[in-house]
């Protein structure tokens, strides 16, 4: 039989399905790697998304502290930095949509406000 390639499943069958939650260091992962893809695509400048990345660091780096508060307000900047970099149009809006929605998962995930 032929193995059906597409979003929930690999070219060698393998499932490809999306865990249900994920850790908060798994978003925050997932976001950099996207994050990275678009810097390497062109689709975000460098400067720019490299910016969108140390904001990451900074939440995860809050989140090993224990600090929650300050971990939530890192990823408020870094989601308003999507907003701005979408306005400037130095990313597409399809694009930032992906982006906000994954911090959106990750702001419910650590019950910020």
């Amino acid at each position: 039989p032929e193995v059906c390639c597409g979003p929930h499943f690999t070219c060698d069958g393998e499932p490809n399905l999306p865990p249900l939650l994920q850790e908060p260091e798994d978003r925050i992962a997932s976001l950099d790697l996207e994050l990275e893809a678009l810097i390497d695509s062109g689709d975000l400048h460098h400067g720019q998304g490299t910016a969108m990345r140390q904001r990451l660091v900074k939440v995860l780096h809050m989140l090993d502290k224990g600090k929650l508060d300050k971990a939530c307000d890192h990823l408020g900047k870094f989601i308003r930095s999507i907003d701005q970099n979408e306005g400037n149009r130095s990313l597409n809006p399809d694009k930032a949509d992906a982006l906000r929605v994954e911090a959106a998962l990750l702001e419910d995930e650590l019950s910020c406000g």
